[in-house]
């Protein structure tokens, strides 16, 4: 009697069988991310009423789900339809079921009116629909038992419940991100003593920061970006000791970074940028936070100085303070960060926004693989200091638009993982360091509006990196890409043979590249070439007889064998018709 079928992670394509016999035994069927498509049949409802989990999940099935399924399978506690091609609504009667897993589906249906029997739900995923309109009050009054709740990427609309705290009092992780909610967030939310994920960032939530907090203790990620949360930091948030990410970004929130961060000893992700905040940085959040992986504070309007303090975040990838008012120097010990070897990065839900090559990208799953070090579009001054040359990790710097001077360190051929480096708009001086060739990954390359001098440097990945907006505004560099030769040197920047790019050949001889030169040579090739040929016949007569007879001779040759060739062609001809 067969109580368990394990097949998922197969090839197996071809369609659920119509006719099931002999599986009433049956307790637990996982054939879950195969290629089995079209409906399921009803004779397998049928065939498994004593089912208890069913697993289907990463298939390509169509169709719909059966309204009535706690009626079909009212043993079954766990239902896994996730990522196939399923229309229709959602079940509004599923009996003793405890987890419902339906996301990444083409459920289009609104949310029914009518539960029935949800009171033992404990798990429902519906994310990444296209589930519209707003919950029906029935769902809440439904679900009173429910512990994790995912609804993201729908087009949900209307106003988180005000009694949600209330309604929901188990509710450990609530996802409503990537909607169209409007209206404040709930005060009941602080009600959850439970809740460790809340999840409400991409929807248009407005209003300030619900004031209660003090309850929340659990609660370990917490992200409301991109949505329109005005004020300041209510104090009770102070009690939010389990911390690991937290984002506010992109909204209107105001006021100086509160005090009580230094208790979040645990915090990893800290991201508040595109907001209004201003004063100085907090040293203890280089004190208290030993454990950050990511800060992101752009697009505020802190001042005062960097504070050295932050040169303790041993393992910090990501450090994004650009777009602020920042001055002073960069701590030179800002080349410690990033050292430690802690390889637990990942929180499986982390997402950031970062400015690489001159574009804003967002990063989630392969965040922990990123470091960056963006300080750019402040007043920051003095030099670059060398040590942040050991950044060797380090894939993206950028400390564009300050007021930087000095030299480039000659070392920046250390930070061999470097694929983006800006230094534009500064008051940088002197060379470019030859060492900067040595970076091999390095595919953007902007160190315009500076007062640079000398000879560009050449080879290897930076010729690749010939665009001359790279060093536009440097009015004492040369060399290629740029068009200005260095003074006084008959000798450039060695290329390969054939490249046309005006350096000496490997015999010392300079090649000529410009366009006089080019015609000149045209002429004479042309004189040398036509007259050498036409010329000698025309003067030596015993040459232009043998010239002309040696055409005629050929031209005699030519029209035998042709003659010759048609004359056969047509006899074979005649000898076939008859």
């Amino acid at each position: 009697m067969l109580k368990e079928l394990y097949l998922q992670n197969n090839c197996l394509s071809w369609e659920l069988p119509p006719h099931w016999k002999n599986f009433s035994s049956l307790s637990i069927l996982d054939i879950s991310n195969n290629s089995i498509s079209d409906k399921i049949p009803h004779g397998f409802w049928n065939s498994c009423s004593n089912i208890e989990e069913l697993y289907l999940s990463k298939n390509g099935l169509r169709g719909q789900i059966p309204k009535i399924i706690g009626e079909l399978l009212p043993k079954l506690s766990v239902l896994d339809f996730s990522s196939n091609s399923l229309t229709g609504g959602i079940p509004s009667s599923t009996g003793m079921l405890r987890e419902l897993y339906l996301q990444n589906n083409c459920l289009s249906w609104e949310l029914p009116p009518h539960w029935k029997n949800f009171s033992s739900l404990s798990v429902l995923d519906i994310s990444n629909n296209s589930i519209s309109n707003t919950i029906p009050h029935g769902f809440w009054n439904s679900c009173s038992n429910i512990e994790e709740l995912y609804l993201t990427k729908n087009g949900l609309r209307g106003q988180i419940p005000k009694n949600i705290g209330e309604q929901l009092p188990k509710l450990r992780v609530l996802d409503f991100s990537s909607n169209s909610l409007t209206g404040g967030i709930p005060s009941s939310i602080g009600m959850l003593k439970e809740l460790v994920i809340l999840f409400l960032q991409n929807n248009y939530l407005s209003g300030e920061l619900p004031p209660h907090w003090k309850n929340l203790s659990s609660l370990s990620i917490l992200d409301i970006s991109n949505n329109g949360i005005s004020g300041n930091f209510p104090s009770s948030m102070q009690y939010l000791s389990s911390l690991k990410l937290l984002s506010l970004s992109q909204n209107h929130l105001e006021g100086k970074l509160p005090s009580f961060f230094r208790y979040y000893t645990g915090l990893r992700s800290l991201d508040l940028g595109g907001n209004k905040f201003f004063g100085n940085l907090s040293a203890s959040i280089g004190e208290s936070l030993s454990s950050l992986l990511w800060l992101r504070l752009r697009s505020n309007s802190f001042e005062g100085s960097i504070p050295s303090q932050l040169c303790l975040l041993s393992s910090l990838q990501i450090l994004d303070l650009a777009d602020n008012y920042l001055s002073g120097g960069i701590p030179p010990c800002l080349g410690n960060l990033s050292t430690s070897n802690d390889e637990d990065h990942n929180l499986g839900f982390q997402e950031m926004l970062v400015v690489l090559k001159g574009k804003e990208y967002l990063y989630t799953s392969i965040l922990s693989l990123v470091h960056s070090l963006d300080l750019s579009n402040n007043k920051l001054s003095g030099e670059i200091p060398d040590n942040i040359t050991s950044l060797s990790k380090f894939i993206n710097v950028n400390l564009s638009a300050n007021n930087l001077n000095g030299k480039i360190p000659e070392n920046i051929g250390n930070m061999h993982d470097l694929e983006s480096l800006d230094l534009s708009r500064n008051e940088l001086s002197g060379p470019i360091p030859k060492s900067l060739s040595a970076l091999n990954f390095l595919s953007y390359l902007n160190l315009s509006f500076n007062n640079l001098s000398g000879q560009v440097p050449f080879g290897n990945q930076l010729q690749t990196l010939n665009d001359p907006y790279s060093y536009e505004g440097n009015y004492l560099l040369c060399g290629p890409p740029l068009l200005n030769k260095c003074p006084g040197s008959e000798t450039e920047p060695t290329g390969s043979p054939g490249e046309g790019n005006g350096e000496d050949d490997r015999d010392g001889n300079e090649v000529l590249d410009s366009p006089l030169s080019f015609y000149i040579s045209l002429a004479i090739g042309f004189i040398v070439g036509f007259w050498g040929v036409c010329g000698t016949l025309i003067i030596k007569t015993s040459w232009r007889l043998a010239y002309f007879r040696s055409f005629d001779h050929m031209k005699d040759q030519i029209y035998v064998f042709i003659m010759v060739k048609l004359v056969l062609f047509l006899r074979k001809i005649k000898l076939q018709r008859r």
